[in-house]
């Protein structure tokens, strides 16, 4: 029997100066066994050979002559969505960022060490392993913001408007809405902040600081309130439960330096579904009014529709936009925590029970046998009283 060797990955790689694409074609000649890799002398190089075979990551530099590394990632983003978006620029001022900001899922600072560049990469390439579909990989892809209700869109507005605004004040704000704190996760994680991955959201908001944040806030282009038509759920609605929910999960854990990992993953564990009713607003729509008429669950239902559920769809896009792997396999696996162990099966638990009890209308049933199977069962009694409501 012949032995089909596996696909190899594509990489593209962009820069207008022939001396930094021989750097990183000598930078990464180890990886020649797992990738193939092209290297495109400036942005029309680089469409040209979009334009003639697929590529799973681009990776591109920011200042580039006729076609720079902002315009080529919008193109990219447009025409070849399912596509991973990685910009490698020595030049990190606010400005550039901002611009590049909507298009890009990893933006990483030259000097790159090979270690980092080839994780960015990899996690990248992992996204295939939550949906192999790729109409909806590319309907993730496309994604360069996420909506979120008009009061808190114009609480942080206003907040960020203050020169007399406080970072605690902005952490409160951006701690209720789960699109802010996506985007900002994933500004926080890049490697053109820091080496060092951060997990936790107040630490992510200080780490940029006040200024970077309102200039975010004021971007709409990257963040922007409601628009087009009108989601098949309350979006209100989503985020105060996800609110409830990150705030038991964080009290679920039983190990502290896990708490603000809890809190994020409960927070962000339902932004599948923004992706999905956004992408597919008619289908989302007509499956959300089914599963609410039969009692099916909104998971279960997805996965009939779409071929993947919220979770799945939502760690593939907190995965291209390089949050912290713990993170995304907890979203991943929120509905579904059979098999997750260690450090992740904690987070899982917490944020499975604390989605189960915050409030939705049609929530997944508690996974028993998984909680038996990784220890916390105990703790459910404990976990319950947490969640009644104070009188």
């Amino acid at each position: 029997m012949i032995e089909v060797a596996p696909e190899k990955m594509r990489i593209l790689f962009v820069d207008d100066e022939p001396s930094i694409l021989s750097g990183l074609r000598s930078l990464l000649h180890r990886q020649r066994k797992d990738w193939e890799m092209v290297f495109a002398l400036g942005g029309e190089q680089a469409i040209e050979q979009l334009e003639t075979s697929q590529f799973h990551v681009v990776v591109t530099d920011m200042r580039m002559p006729k076609i720079d590394g902002a315009q080529l990632l919008q193109m990219v983003q447009e025409r070849w969505p399912s596509t991973c978006r990685i910009v490698l620029s020595g030049h990190a001022e606010r400005e550039a960022m901002l611009r590049v900001l909507p298009a890009m899922h990893v933006f990483l600072a030259k000097p790159c060490d090979p270690k980092t560049l080839r994780t960015a990469i990899d996690r990248c390439l992992k996204v295939s392993t939550f949906t192999d579909d790729p109409a909806l990989r590319a309907l993730i892809g496309r994604v360069d913001k996420l909506p979120s209700p008009p009061r808190l869109y114009s609480t942080l507005t206003k907040l960020a408007d203050d020169p007399r605004t406080s970072l605690d004040e902005v952490s409160r704000a951006i701690s209720t809405d789960t699109a802010f704190a996506a985007k900002v996760m994933q500004i926080a994680n890049s490697a053109a902040f820091g080496e060092a991955e951060t997990t936790s959201l107040p630490r992510a908001i200080h780490y940029l600081g006040l200024e970077l944040l309102r200039a975010i806030a004021l971007s709409t282009s990257i963040y922007a309130p409601p628009s087009g038509p009108p989601l098949p759920f309350s979006l209100e609605r989503m985020q105060d439960v996800a609110l409830r929910a990150a705030g038991l999960a964080r009290r679920y854990v039983r190990n502290p330096a896990l708490a603000d990992i809890a809190f994020v993953t409960a927070l962000l564990h339902d932004v599948g579904r923004l992706v999905l009713a956004l992408g597919l607003p008619n289908d989302y729509a007509a499956m959300a009014k089914e599963s609410l008429a039969s009692g099916e669950s909104v998971w279960v239902a997805e996965r009939r529709h779409f071929g993947a559920d919220h979770a799945r769809v939502g760690a593939c896009l907190l995965q291209m936009w390089g949050l912290p792997q713990i993170i995304v396999d907890a979203v991943a696996a929120h509905h579904e925590p059979r098999g997750c162990t260690g450090e992740l099966a904690e987070v899982v638990a917490a944020v499975h029970v604390a989605d189960a009890l915050a409030g939705e209308d049609h929530p997944t049933p508690v996974d028993l046998e998984f909680l038996h199977e990784s220890g916390f069962a105990s703790e459910l009694e404990r976990w319950l009283e947490l969640a009644r409501p104070e009188s």
